[in-house]
């Protein structure tokens, strides 16, 4: 009869072999809005989402809801195609923030 033993040894070391690959490291973009999570809220996310953007958060026009739209509308079309990119940059970028 066989033993299983060493098969077992080694498919347990397999998972940990695994992981030791894997970059559980978070560079400084950790919880930062991506594009890929802005253009699937809903306006009263992506107004509070662009609020939290610096430098232009501060200026989200809360009088004026149609150019509060405009803006998201106008981050919303530069996030399409890049899910990966941060709402912060593309939300400077696209509303002409410094």
């Amino acid at each position: 009869m066989r033993s299983f033993a060493p098969a077992l040894a080694m498919a347990a070391l397999l998972p940990s072999a695994a992981m030791a690959q894997i970059n559980f490291s978070h560079g400084p973009e950790e919880g930062a809005v991506t594009c890929g999570q802005f253009v699937v809220m809903d306006s009263v996310g992506q107004m509070q989402a662009l609020t939290a953007v610096e430098p232009i958060g501060g200026e989200m026009p809360d009088a004026d809801p149609a150019l509060a739209a405009q803006w998201a509308a106008t981050v919303n079309a530069a996030c399409t195609g890049h899910p990966d990119r941060l709402l912060q940059d593309v939300a400077v970028e696209a509303l002409g923030g410094n």
